[in-house]
């Protein structure tokens, strides 16, 4: 099939007449030149030309292109991460969700637990030119009676997970692993799920013998083991963690991110202590290259003002140490009816960041936490020409990364309305948070 022409070689368009265009997933991307727009370098907005060819981004004009897009003086970023969320759950609501993504200019997503035999029918709407793209952990690995097997088990109750029942769930949802020897039993499983990497659960390991029940996780000696394993089989580890004793252990066992701040669901009872991380444990995260996935935006759902506002200091006292110790934090939401669009609002409202750490962080950093392996999250000679145009400056006045003008995916124009009828519009059947 020919592909649609973009109206002929050196024909200007503006922002409008290029968003009426539509390109066929299965067609060559175009060469363009991208006029008159402002780019930016991490540090700020520079006012470049740059041109797409066969995908990726170039500052030399190729010998022929098919036309010239005039941005108009809009701001250009790259496109926006969400680091934690299971939302891309299965055919039945992934289309309702990836609609979701594409429309806040989200492209890159991690699902940091879900069911895999689900997400079978749901991969072959992901990664392509006109879709998300996302990395699936699959069934994380927690102990008996651990986090998150209470939940799904509600889920199933409550038919909310596309036919699976509370018998099916273990070994798919999450694998129970009480000691080294059932892990080795159970990897041959683990790793015939192909997860694109592994998902485990710490939770309030400095008290495990006496946590209530539903709220434990793995043993912490046997973490270690898991990575180990996991690294061998060249995968990534990333760990649910609730305190800041959750975290040490995490640290310390070498695994690659953390999925949550500490103190992301403060409890009643608990003093900032349980959760403030140590300055120790800060920068042994910042020299082994650990990746802290934010999710504090999941505090507010607390019903106790009080509560929600000590956690709140406690994230931005770990969010500050972080930062200062040389760790990378990203942008996870962890909810399932949003994008990270919300929790990057949330970190802005938390007054720890300037509009410019915060952008990097999200539009930067986050996508390559979750593709670590691709070029992507700059806007540079040889990355993926993927990118957003903004209205206006997001530096001057953050409400701007919702102003978005134009979404072009590797070298593809994303056009929202066209995106939408490619998926068959279902009812959303799950809600979790993990």
């Amino acid at each position: 099939m020919a592909r649609r022409a973009v109206r002929g070689s050196d024909a200007h368009m503006n922002v409008d007449e290029f968003a009426s265009l539509w390109s066929r997933p299965d067609d060559r991307p175009p060469s363009l030149t991208i006029a008159n727009g402002r780019w930016f370098d991490g540090r700020g907005f520079d006012a470049v030309t740059m041109h797409t060819v066969d995908g990726r981004l170039s500052r030399r004009r190729p010998r022929t292109i098919d036309g010239v897009v005039d941005l108009a003086g809009m701001y250009v970023v790259p496109p926006f991460g969400e680091a934690h969320n299971h939302n891309l759950h299965s055919r039945d609501d992934g289309a309702e969700a990836i609609r979701r993504y594409l429309a806040a200019g989200v492209f890159y997503v991690l699902i940091a637990n879900n069911l895999p035999t689900l997400a079978r029918g749901l991969r072959p709407m992901l990664n392509t030119p006109t879709s998300v793209d996302a990395v699936f952990a699959h069934g994380g690995l927690t102990a008996s009676d651990g986090h998150p097997i209470a939940l799904y088990e509600r889920l199933a109750e409550q038919a909310l997970l596309s036919g699976f029942t509370r018998s099916q769930l273990a070994d798919e949802a999450y694998y129970v692993i009480d000691s080294v020897d059932e892990l080795v039993r159970k990897w041959p499983r683990i790793m015939s799920r192909t997860p694109d990497l592994i998902k485990t659960f710490l939770l309030f390991s400095e008290e495990r013998d006496q946590a209530l029940q539903h709220h434990v996780g793995l043993d912490p000696a046997i973490l270690p083991e898991i990575v180990r394993m996991a690294h061998q089989a060249g995968l990534r580890v990333a760990v649910h963690v609730e305190t800041a004793a959750d975290f040490h252990y995490a640290v310390c066992a070498g695994v690659n991110l953390v999925a949550h701040l500490p103190g992301h669901s403060y409890r009643a009872g608990y003093e900032p202590a349980t959760y403030e991380i140590s300055p120790a444990d800060a920068r042994c995260a910042g020299d082994r290259g650990v990746i802290v996935v934010t999710t504090g935006r999941l505090a507010r759902r607390i019903k106790d003002p009080d509560r929600v506002a000590r956690a709140l200091d406690v994230q931005r006292h770990n969010i500050r140490l972080l930062l200062s110790s040389g760790v990378r934090v990203v942008v996870g939401s962890d909810d399932y009816s949003d994008t990270s669009l919300g929790e990057a609002n949330h970190l802005h409202a938390l007054d720890v960041l300037d509009n410019l750490a915060l952008l990097r962080m999200w539009c930067c950093d986050t996508p390559r936490a979750i593709f670590p392996d691709r070029r992507i999250g700059e806007l540079a000679d040889g990355y993926e020409a993927s990118f957003l145009a903004l209205a206006g400056n997001p530096l001057d006045a953050w409400h701007h990364v919702t102003s978005i003008r134009l979404r072009v995916k590797q070298g593809r124009l994303l056009n929202v309305a066209r995106a939408r009828a490619s998926f068959a519009p279902t009812a959303s059947r799950c809600k979790t948070t993990v």
